[in-house]
């Protein structure tokens, strides 16, 4: 968890978990990953992985719009505003 945590990458996190107790999970699905699962339920990996890969796309999409759009939003290299 620390090594994702120090990375800070934009890659999604899917805990894959053998324990019961939904403490320690629900713990670090607040730090950052973003789903998870029971290591005795491995058909919902596939699905988690495709939904977050999914949304991973999503989030690159929308920030490259906002970004598009703060750069038409600013004035040209020179100008000058004010007096």
């Amino acid at each position: 968890m620390a090594i994702y945590l120090a990375a800070r990458t934009d890659v999604p996190g899917i805990i894959v978990s053998q324990t019961a107790d939904e403490d320690m999970p629900v713990m670090a699905l607040r730090q950052g990953p973003r789903d998870w699962i029971r290591r005795d339920r491995p058909r919902r990996v596939l699905a988690a992985v495709r939904r977050e890969l999914a949304e991973l796309e999503q989030r690159r999409g929308r920030r490259l719009a906002e970004s598009a759009l703060r750069m038409k939003a600013a004035p040209p290299p020179g100008c000058r505003f004010g007096p």
